[in-house]
């Protein structure tokens, strides 16, 4: 009995802990196992003494292109991004179909000006932050100014809302945001070892995706040396930048809904909780 009660006590005060020691477990499984399937030829990035700085500095220069083939690390990551991993521009080695990937994307990017950009994720953003819970028809709770959430769920709905009405050319309806962010949670989960990956979820947003291609409905021109299925992942990775672009951070968009902000930019109302939102 009191070697159960023991047992007990051990369990219930290591499921309380969960939070403090999980995530650094999680974590450095997850470096141990990146190191074992690159073998011998990799290097730990953080270990060296540039730590991120020279990472960054590596990974943005013009002449680190091509995806590494036949790197244990980098097949294993194409298991994780598919479907399509071999049209993830990050993952295109040089070529006619990387040169094609890339300039549509800068057109797809260069379509809006920095000020309509701003104005998009604005009004994306409040949709988002109006659905927040403890927030009927848009107001605040008195006297609560501040929620915690977790960023990626913030995030990846105004992520989608924007890209969707930049390549559609119209709002993203809810049952579509639903698809891309559950195939993007879906991506992030597997990429963190944290999840398994649910590939029907994932081919729901192909084939919607795969539909508005085959009945012309995407507002630029896609790639033509890819297949149309080929388009339709190729529309799943926005974050993707042509490896030229020499922005820091080309594929983030910072907004800042300073009490200025929700009063000047139409579809926020000066009423909401001061967020501010970097997606990373």
């Amino acid at each position: 009995m009191i070697a159960a009660g023991l047992g007990t006590a051990a369990a219930l005060a290591g499921a309380a802990t969960l939070p403090s020691w999980l995530p650094q477990r999680v974590i450095a499984l997850r470096g141990a196992i990146f190191a074992l399937v690159n073998g011998e030829e990799g290097m730990s990035v953080l270990d060296r003494p540039g730590g991120p700085e020279e990472f960054v500095r590596v990974y943005g220069d013009p002449a680190a292109n091509g995806r590494s083939h036949g790197a244990g690390l980098s097949d294993l990551f194409w298991y994780w991004l598919a479907p399509g991993p071999e049209v993830h521009q990050e993952h295109l080695e040089p070529g006619p179909r990387y040169d094609q990937a890339a300039r549509t994307t800068r057109t797809i990017l260069a379509s809006r000006s920095k000020d309509e950009w701003a104005d998009l994720v604005t009004r994306c953003t409040a949709r988002v932050l109006d659905e927040l819970p403890g927030k009927p028809a848009g107001r605040p709770v008195p006297g609560q100014r501040i929620q915690q959430v977790r960023l990626r769920d913030l995030m990846m709905p105004i992520w989608a809302e924007a890209y969707y009405e930049v390549v559609f050319g119209e709002p993203c309806p809810r049952f579509v945001r639903d698809l891309i962010v559950g195939n993007a949670d879906d991506v992030v989960s597997a990429l963190k070892c944290t999840s398994l990956r649910h590939m029907k979820r994932r081919d729901r947003l192909t084939r919607y995706l795969r539909a508005r291609i085959d009945a012309g409905q995407v507002g630029f021109d896609l790639p033509s040396l890819m297949t149309p299925q080929e388009q339709a992942c190729y529309l799943q990775e926005p974050s993707s930048t042509p490896r030229s672009c020499r922005c820091p951070r080309p594929w983030r968009i910072c907004c800042w809904l300073s009490p200025s902000t929700r009063r000047s930019r139409s579809g926020c109302s000066a009423n909401r909780p001061t967020t501010t939102i970097c997606p990373m």
